[in-house]
């Protein structure tokens, strides 16, 4: 994901990839979590679909 966001594929240095996991988990999951598309266990450190992951499907 983090090679993606630089516009290429391969290896990201490791202060990018820090950058995009703190990113996912402190802005993009609880947004998504809040919206109801992923469920996300911070304990167990899981993510699952959520209740309205259906109504992304159209958008695929």
């Amino acid at each position: 994901m983090a090679a993606r966001e630089r516009g290429g594929s391969g290896t990201v240095d490791e202060e990018t990839s820090a950058r995009i996991r703190l990113a996912l988990a402190h802005r993009d999951l609880p947004r998504l979590d809040g919206g109801g598309l992923v469920e996300v266990d911070y304990d167990e450190r899981t993510v699952a679909p959520g209740e309205h992951i259906d109504d992304l499907v159209p958008l695929l």
